[in-house]
């Protein structure tokens, strides 16, 4: 995870079930499966980011947030749409 002055993750890396490590750029977010996101919020909640200053913990904890209310919001919108 890179951190800049203006405090945006500009990229997260994953690791799959098939043990490959995968980078996410910003425009790259909305591929992100599901199962990704809670995997790390679960990681979070659990403590298990040690490698992570405080700054770092709570911007990334803000990301989480955003990214999971968005999806949230597109899915209510979806549905709405679609009756």
């Amino acid at each position: 995870m890179e951190w800049h002055d203006y405090k945006h993750l500009d990229w997260i890396s994953i690791r799959r079930d098939d043990d490959k490590i995968y980078k996410f750029k910003e425009g790259d977010f909305k591929r992100l499966r599901l199962q990704d996101i809670e995997d790390m919020l679960l990681l979070l909640v659990q403590g298990k980011l040690s490698n992570l200053t405080v700054k770092e913990y709570l911007a990334f904890n803000v990301s989480l947030r955003m990214f999971t209310r968005s999806i949230v919001i597109q899915r209510r919108v979806e549905d709405l749409q679609l009756g």
